[in-house]
């Protein structure tokens, strides 16, 4: 792998979508990672809080690390659960509320047909619609799940305006469909399943993203890349991912960065507690 720095193996990475307090439950010392990924250049991204235990989580972890933001979300998982749409939006909501300033991000929130415990497609468009609309509602940016569902998903985003630009997070749809969304003014990240055996499709369609608006992540603690498929995932393999993706876009892994720097800033300027000129 074509190292992205002049000694530090970190410099200027981004990872736009991890989730601390969940690897924090994997038994990962996240205070050691982070002061380790600052020591050596990263620049921050996005943690995905789930729950009040994952701010509170999260606010101990990132207090000194300003390049993190953060993204509030319910997920499908949520329609699972004996809770309405009305009674997971007024928990949101007060999520919002109680924590100021504190959210960059609406999401994770999306579809998941993968998963069977999870509620019927009819709950999980219902809950998807109405973050979309309280997230117009807060001028926030959204972070969208999208598995199984690439119909749906597509019918719901087509029907509700993403006034302030979104991410699609571990896109593994067709090109096709990443450029619909492209136009709707979504971008678009991959996460380490790109670097697995049989995704030349996915790979395929990495490459005909517009620089512009390609991010990359880890989706920590899940997802890790090869080589470290099996184990806990950490921002640190931000590596392995950037490495396998310069090489799929005949880069060097420095000029990737660079442009994904440039991505997620821009991004940052939708988001209504980003001061202006002040970049990652």
């Amino acid at each position: 792998m074509t190292d992205s720095t002049s000694g530090h193996r970190y410099e200027n990475l981004i990872d736009s979508h991890f989730h601390l307090a969940a690897m924090q439950e994997k038994g990962l010392d996240c205070q050691a990672i982070l002061q380790e990924l600052d020591r050596e250049g990263f620049l921050g991204g996005i943690d995905i809080c789930l729950s009040s235990s994952d701010i509170s989580a999260s606010r101990s972890l990132t207090s000194v690390y300003p390049g993190i933001r953060h993204a509030i979300g319910m997920g499908p998982w949520e329609t699972g659960s004996e809770e309405d749409t009305d009674s997971l939006i007024s928990r949101l909501k007060s999520l919002l509320e109680c924590n100021p300033d504190t959210f960059s991000f609406l999401g994770e929130f999306g579809l998941d047909y993968y998963w069977k415990d999870y509620g019927n497609p009819s709950c999980q468009i219902e809950l998807l619609e109405a973050e979309l609309e309280l997230a117009a509602e807060h001028d926030l940016p959204v972070i969208i799940h999208d598995r199984e569902a690439d119909s749906d998903m597509e019918q719901v985003l087509c029907k509700h305006s993403c006034p302030n630009s979104g991410i699609i997070h571990c896109f593994s749809g067709s090109r096709e469909l990443a450029f619909r969304l492209l136009d709707k003014g979504y971008y678009i990240s991959f996460a380490g399943n790109i670097t697995y055996r049989h995704s030349e499709d996915l790979c395929e369609v990495m490459r005909s993203i517009p620089k512009d608006r390609l991010l990359l992540e880890t989706d920590s603690p899940y997802l890790a890349p090869i080589p470290k498929r099996g184990k806990p995932n950490d921002p640190r393999n931000m590596v392995h991912t950037y490495g396998f993706a310069a090489e799929i876009l005949s880069k060097d892994v420095a000029q990737l960065a660079v442009e994904i720097v440039d991505n997620f800033n821009h991004l940052l300027s939708f988001c209504p507690n980003h001061q202006a000129g002040r970049q990652i």
